[in-house]
This record gives C-alpha cells, structure tokens and sequence, in this order.
C-alpha cells in the first residue's frame, strides 16, 4: 500500500472543503455546540442523582422551579431541544458542503473531459467514466459528509468526554483508557484489507458499467448473431466478481462491529465493578459514576464510529485515486503561447514531410508517413485508397483532432498549431460517414453548431441536402423528435441531416467522409448536385468509393499504406496506375451490387 500516494488523495479531497469556508465554519460551529449540548447531559443527571441521595428524607415530585428534581428535568428538555436544531443546522451544512463538492467535482470531470483529445478518448471506456463520474463521486461526497463533518464532531466529543472523564475520576480513567490501544490495533488491521478490498470492487464497478453500456449500445448486433447467452455469462462473471468481493467486504464490517461492541461493554462491565469499590471507600459518589458511566457511553459513538470511518477512507482513496486518474490525464493538444487570430480564409492547404503513428496499450503504429501535399485555395480534392490506408487519419489531423508527429500543416501559410483550436475547428465543416445525432428535435440537431440559428436559414440548409421534404412530411415539421442517435430515423436521413448541420456553419474548408455511403442511388444524387452548388467557393476534402464522384474532382490523392503513391485527376490515374485502376473496379462492384440489392 502506498501511504503517501494514499495520503495525498486524502490532502486533495480535503482541499475542496476549504474552498468553502463559510459552509465549513458553519458546519463545524454548530458540531461543536452539538457536542456541547451532548456532555452536559450526563453532568445535570450526576448532579441530580447526589441531590437525590443528598436529600432523601425531604425528595418530593411536587412541581416547584426549587425542586432539585423539576429544574434538572427542565435542563434536560431544553438542552434536548437546543441539541436537536443544532444537530439539524449541522446535518444540514455538512449534506450542504458534500453536495455542492461532488457538483463542482462533476462539472470539473466533465470539462476536463470535454477538452481532453481524441486519442485519450480512443483508450478509455464510456463504462469506466460513467462509473467514476457516478459511484466515485458518490463516495468522495459521502466521505466528506460523514466522516470529516461527522468524524470532526465525533473527534471532539471523544476528545472532550475523555477530559470530563478524567476529571470525573482518574482511576476510571485508566481503566477505561486500557482498552483504547485494542481498539486502535484491530482498527488498522481492518483498514488494511478494507483497502485492498475497496480497489477491487470499484475497478469490477467500472466494469459492470462497461459491460452493461457495450451490451446495450450493441443490441441489434448482438440478436442478429444471437449471442444473448454469450453476453449473459460475461456479464455474469463480472457481477459475480462485484458480488464476492463486496460480499468480503461486508464480512469483515460485520465481523468488525461485534469486536468493537465487544470491547465496549467489557469496558462497562470493568467501571461498573470498581467504581462499585470507590463509591463504598467514599471516593466518588454514585452520581459520578453514573456520570462516568454515561461518558463513557458517549464515547462509544467514536470508538463504534472508527470502523465506520476507516471503511469510507478506504472507500474514498480507491474512489480518488480514479477520479484523479482521469482529472490529472494530460491533454495532449492545447492552444500555444503564441497562437494567432485569422481573419479571413482563403482555404489553401499544405502538408510538409507529415508522420503519424498511433499508439493504443503502449503500442504504436506508424499511419502515415511523409505526407506532402499542396491542395489550392478552392480546389475540390479526394483521398482514396483502401480500408485502412490512412485516408480518415488524415482528415482528423486537419482540425487537430490528433497532433502529427513529425511534420507540419499549414492553412495560408499558417501552421495549424498556431492557431487557436477552436477558430481551427471553425474552418472545417467535417461530415462523418458514421453520424452521431443528439436525442433532441431535428432543428435541435440541424443547429447544433449555431444554436441561434433562424428557422429560415435551418430550412435553407436542410434544402441543400435534400432532406426538408422529409422532414416538411412529419407531423411536427423539424420540430420532430429524434432518439437517442437519431434510432427514429434511417441511416441516410440521419446522414442527411448531418450535412445540413455542417452547412449551416458555412465553414470555408469542407471534409466529406464518404457522406453517401448510406443512402440510396436517388438520394445520392441529389446529395451531390446540392453539394456541387454549395462547393462551388470552398475548398473541400472527400473520401469517396464513388468513381462517379472521383471523375468530378479537380485531383484525385490515392493513399496506400500510409503514403501517398500517386495523385492527378481520376483519368490519369485510371489510365497510368494498375493499383488505382483495380481499386476503382473493385469499388464498382461493390456499388453496382449495393444499388441492385
């Protein structure tokens, strides 16, 4: 176990309660009027039981503010009162101070997130975020909650009932203190495997959420090959693993409480027979050993409340040492000291010298290497070559989706680097061949980019991509709602729609990744007629299999292996280049069968 590691996590969750001060102070002022209200309990009842034996003969329960008996019951309403609004302000601030952590630690999860690239995104599991942005926070904001807003009371009630003990009697004291270094020996034996334990069962709930968002991201691939039960038995093997050990976990917190319980009223049982023996050799009298006995009581919360304290610090150092994984991840693309702000784009593109290697589980493979290439300002290119060639990698270094490794890429001569990613990203208009749309309306979707956007100008660019009939078709026009992934439409509606909301943005540089592959030979070409118009000013970039397409483009980039082999215009190519030609073909009998089917 690493100590210090362990002991940072814990310096870092604590350093959040700082940055409120005023809740914090609050919190802790009315825990320790709390503990206040607590321990004068048992004095007014020591008080009152010697008054009693005091003055046996003239006792009375006749209700008189003289009665010795009335005002200690009197006291002891009113501090049960004032005790109860003091608890209440307490339990309040300290589910105040937890609640507004774990919402700043949510928010700073999903900024840091949001800002993280692509490559990070690659490696980690949507599951294993959603695991440590729920359950871990969860843990981080119970801890803060319960054991240090509780554990500062429970510190200072036992603090305060041991020096009220000690005044009460000494030789109690010693006898009590006896079972302390007990309690304090198993304590640590239990943290140790609580721990361990604690690591274990939230890396299986991280897991279980993977399993569980893979499975029903997939449903439609998993029935289509039946693999329910394989499903099933793999999600099975991670729950049982979460079962036995959380199942391991409750053992040892069962098997902890009995002990501690255990220690307690032997401890009890121990002050009773030799207080027994002080009050008959008249060195204290029987008040103060009920006195005693009921700090003594009290200070059973602490020593009871230490395993339930050592259980969430084990919680909450495995639960911090995710959730700090992910917020101390570096981002690996970030603005430059010396970024610049463009003014106008005229859409000229240069790669000089460009390697990209990709690295996955520590692991790196070379996806391009000495990419140079020139595309003017206007000028329509396609990047083709086959599955695995490079072809989208090399469109996602453009808006720095990923960083190149060597090399540079320059817009106007300015390399992309020095320019702020977010004016970058606004150069490009990207359309993926695999679309995502957010549940929401179509016009929600369409406008994505420029939410102030007017209906009239939505309408304009759902026109351009020959998708306003459809939508004018539906019952509430673009004000239609989409599930999750746009799951209520088909693949070329939802490919259409995200043409229209890259048009929408008017971006000077387009990049079309294969945008038609999911739509029918109808649609195709209206898609590209809009397209041709749309254009007509721009500089664009497309992945196409079309070689109806390819013919329309000013040159034609064919990419093999991460290189470029060849480039000109499709009928030089088809004409000089064995490789290129066979591809083609290759290409249109794939179309020519999709379009038969």
């Amino acid at each position: 176990m690493n100590t210090n590691k362990d002991t940072k996590i814990i310096y870092r969750i604590v350093k959040h309660v700082t940055k409120y001060p005023k809740i914090f102070f609050g919190g802790f002022c009315s825990l320790v009027l709390a503990s206040i209200a607590v321990l004068l309990a048992p004095k007014l009842i020591g008080i009152a039981i010697d008054l009693i034996f005091s003055e046996q003969k003239d006792i009375s329960l006749e209700f008189s503010l003289n009665n010795p008996i009335i005002l200690a019951s009197i006291a002891l309403i009113s501090l049960s009162i004032g005790r109860g609004a003091i608890i209440f302000a307490q339990s309040y601030l300290s589910e105040k101070l937890s609640q507004v952590i774990a919402y700043d630690l949510r928010n700073q999860l999903f900024n840091h997130l949001q800002h993280m690239h692509f490559a990070y995104h690659d490696k980690i599991k949507i599951g294993d975020i959603m695991s440590r942005a729920t359950q871990d926070i969860e843990s981080i904001r119970f801890f803060i909650s319960m054991a240090i807003m509780r554990g500062s009371y429970i510190i200072i009630l036992g603090i305060t009932a041991i020096i009220l003990m000690l005044t009460t009697s000494v030789k109690l004291a010693i006898i009590a203190f006896i079972f302390m270094p007990i309690v304090a020996t198993q304590a640590a034996i239990v943290q140790k495997f609580l721990r361990k334990i604690w690591i274990r069962i939230q890396s299986l709930q991280g897991k279980t959420s993977v399993v569980l968002q893979e499975n029903f991201a997939g449903q439609q691939l998993v029935k289509g090959y039946n693999q329910q039960e394989a499903q099933h038995k793999k999600f099975y093997t991670v729950a049982k693993e979460l079962y036995d050990s959380s199942l391991q976990s409750s053992k040892i917190v069962a098997f902890n409480e009995p002990i501690l319980s255990g220690i307690w009223l032997i401890s009890l049982t121990c002050i009773f027979y030799f207080g027994a023996q002080l009050i008959i050799e008249g060195q204290i009298t029987v008040g103060q050993l009920v006195e005693f006995q009921l700090y003594l009581t009290l200070l059973q919360v602490p020593i009871r409340a230490i395993g339930f304290i050592i259980n969430h610090i084990a919680r909450v150092r495995s639960a911090g040492t995710r959730l700090f994984e992910i917020l101390d991840a570096e981002n690996l693309i970030e603005n430059n000291k010396d970024t610049k702000k463009i003014k106008e784009i005229n859409g000229k593109i240069i790669f000089e010298n460009v390697y990209f290697d990709y690295e996955l589980n520590d692991t790196k493979t070379r996806l391009l290497q000495n990419i140079s290439l020139t595309i003017e300002p206007g000028q329509k290119v396609g990047i083709i070559g086959r599955t695995g060639s490079g072809k989208s990698t090399l469109l996602h270094l453009l808006p720095r989706f990923y960083d190149v490794h060597k090399g540079a890429i320059y817009i106007d001569d300015n390399n992309i680097e020095d320019i702020k990613i977010d004016e970058l990203r606004n150069i490009f208009g990207v359309v993926q061949q695999d679309v995502f749309l957010f549940p929401g309306t179509i016009q929600d979707n369409i406008s994505y980019g420029i939410p102030n956007a007017t209906l009239k100008q939505i309408e304009e660019v759902a026109s351009l991509a020959h998708i306003s009939e459809f939508i004018n078709s539906l019952p509430d026009k673009y004000n239609t709602w989409v599930g999750e992934n746009g799951v209520s439409l088909s693949g070329g509606q939802r490919q259409r729609i995200a043409i229209a909301r890259t048009l929408l943005t008017d971006p000077p540089i387009l990049i079309l990744d294969d945008v038609t592959s999911s739509v029918d030979l109808k649609t195709e070409l209206a898609i590209e007629q809009s397209l041709e118009k749309v254009l007509a000013d721009k500089t664009s970039i497309t992945v196409t299999h079309r070689t109806r397409v390819m013919k329309k483009l000013d040159r034609i980039i064919y990419i093999e292996n991460g290189e470029i082999h060849d480039q000109g215009k499709h009928e030089e190519l088809y004409e000089r280049n064995e490789q290129y030609r066979d591809l083609c073909q290759s290409f249109e009998k794939q179309t020519n069968k999709n379009e038969v089917q």
